[in-house]
C-alpha cells in the first residue's frame, strides 16, 4: 500500500506550507493524480485520516481528489492515445499501452505519472 507514503508525504507538505503562512489548521487540500499512479483513492483518504488524527494542523481536513487520464504518445505515428485503466484488474492483460491509431506497441507515457497537491485551503 503505497498510499500511506504519499499521504505522509502530502501530510508534510501541507503542514510546512500551513506554518510558513501562520495557519491555525488546514481546511481543504485539492489533489490532482494521474491514472498511472495506482493510487486508490479511498486508501489514500483512509491513510490520510489516519495521520490527521495525531496532527492538530491536519483536523478536519477534506482530501479532493481529481483524476488526471493517462496518455501515451506513440513513436512511430505520434498519434496520442488516452488510455483507461481498469479499477477491476489496473494495467495487466492486453497490451494498454498500445496506439489506437496504427496499433504500435512504441507508445511513451506523456500524462497520468503526477500527483500534485493543486491547493490548500487554510484558517487563519
Amino acid at each position: 500500500m503505497h498510499e500511506f507514503g504519499f499521504a505522509q508525504q502530502i501530510a508534510d507538505i501541507c503542514i510546512a506550507s500551513a506554518e510558513k503562512n501562520n495557519a491555525k489548521r488546514v481546511k481543504d487540500i485539492y489533489l490532482e493524480i494521474g491514472e498511472f499512479t495506482l493510487i486508490i483513492d479511498d486508501y489514500l483518504k483512509q491513510c490520510f485520516e489516519m495521520i490527521a488524527q495525531g496532527t492538530p494542523m491536519l483536523a478536519g481536513v477534506k482530501v479532493h481528489i481529481t483524476r488526471t487520464p493517462g496518455v501515451v504518445k506513440c513513436q512511430d505515428c505520434a498519434h496520442e492515445t488516452q488510455v483507461h485503466v481498469s479499477t477491476d484488474n489496473p494495467l495487466t492483460g492486453i497490451n494498454i499501452f498500445a496506439c489506437e491509431q496504427c496499433k504500435s506497441p512504441k507508445t511513451v507515457i506523456i500524462k497520468g505519472k503526477e500527483a500534485n497537491i493543486k491547493n490548500l485551503k487554510i484558517e487563519m
